[in-house]
């Protein structure tokens, strides 16, 4: 068995503490402490990476031999301020990354699923009267899944072996969305944690964009628009199975090209907002580059707080189905972190 970081360790030593060389400041929501912690040994689980719907359970590692080796190129020039569609596209697909394989992530893809099933019990069961042959458990079959008390579980596995199948997808839809890069000159530092890629709900009309803290002094929000025509476009070209790289290549230029990316210089409100943010959605968590206060009491404030997946259930035809989803953090006075 490996030891796989969800958290890349590139991604974490952008965190290192200047007073503490080779260590990042570690809080955590559940046991409430603050040790420096070395990234190697930090955000990573047994076989975390291996997923055994596939034939080759390692298959995600042929995609992050392409990116997780070119973070720190990536934010180096982010940094100096060279902008190049190489840069945002290496930052895209890990973010997409991040919001695929870490415990947060992998239990949110669970319980999704788990939504959409119940949404389907009548129609499973009619399914299942329709197609079967009578036999002495298929009524006990049936009246399992119109029985509501009995609950439906789903492999893990499955919810992740989804999101592995769409990582380059969402990168690439990353890549062309608008883009806000943030440069913090004040001196709260922004933080991260161990789920990095979050959505913040905006006061106003536009979508939630996903933000990500990538070092103490830069940070991006993404705005994926899902009514974007160009992300649809490239969608579906991804659907090519003789697509070769040149012509990807080409319309990823051609869809970039109505990307917007704005450089805003952040405030301490800003600032203090992300990091709020930040440790809300930490599923336990939080990597800074400084020991202080001021995060300590952020990780006792939100020490039961947790993000889960909410499902809205709407009207399709005549006949009712759930496939709306929000993230939200909730107050979760029973969680308990393991």
């Amino acid at each position: 068995m490996s030891q796989d970081h969800y958290v890349p360790q590139t991604y974490l030593e952008r965190f290192i503490d200047p007073n503490k060389p080779g260590h990042v400041r570690l809080y955590s929501k559940s046991k409430q402490f603050c040790v420096p912690a070395t990234p190697e040994k930090i955000c990573r689980e047994f076989d975390g990476d291996s997923n055994f719907c596939f034939s080759n359970p390692r298959v995600l590692d042929s995609i992050l031999h392409e990116i997780e080796p070119k973070w720190n190129w990536a934010l180096d020039e982010l940094e100096r301020g060279n902008i190049t569609g190489d840069m945002l596209l290496i930052i895209a697909t890990n973010i997409a990354r991040f919001r695929s394989c870490t415990p947060t992530r992998k239990r949110l893809a669970k319980s999704m699923l788990e939504n959409d099933l119940e949404s389907l019990r009548p129609y499973m069961a009619e399914w299942v009267k329709r197609t079967s042959e009578q036999h002495e458990d298929l009524e006990e079959l049936i009246n399992g899944l119109l029985d509501s008390n009995i609950k439906l579980s789903v492999d893990q596995d499955l919810g992740h072996a989804f999101a592995i199948q769409n990582v380059v997808k969402v990168g690439l839809a990353y890549t062309i969305s608008d883009w806000c890069i943030l440069r913090n000159d004040t001196l709260i530092p922004f933080i991260t944690s161990d789920n990095p890629g979050i959505l913040i709900n905006l006061p106003s009309h536009l979508p939630s964009p996903i933000y990500v803290p990538l070092t103490p002094k830069h940070a991006i929000l993404i705005f994926v628009n899902p009514k974007n025509p160009d992300i649809h476009s490239l969608l579906e070209l991804l659907e090519k199975k003789d697509i070769g790289v040149s012509e990807l290549n080409e319309n990823l230029t051609k869809f970039s090209k109505n990307r917007s990316i704005q450089n805003l210089k952040a405030t301490d409100i800003t600032v203090e907002m992300v990091n709020h943010e930040i440790v809300k959605f930490a599923e336990d968590k939080i990597i800074a580059n400084v020991e202080a206060e001021w995060i300590k009491k952020m990780v006792k404030e939100y020490k039961n707080w947790e993000v889960q997946s909410l499902c809205k259930k709407v009207l399709d035809g005549e006949k009712e189905a759930i496939f709306q989803y929000t993230e939200q953090v909730v107050l979760n006075d029973n969680l308990t972190v393991i």
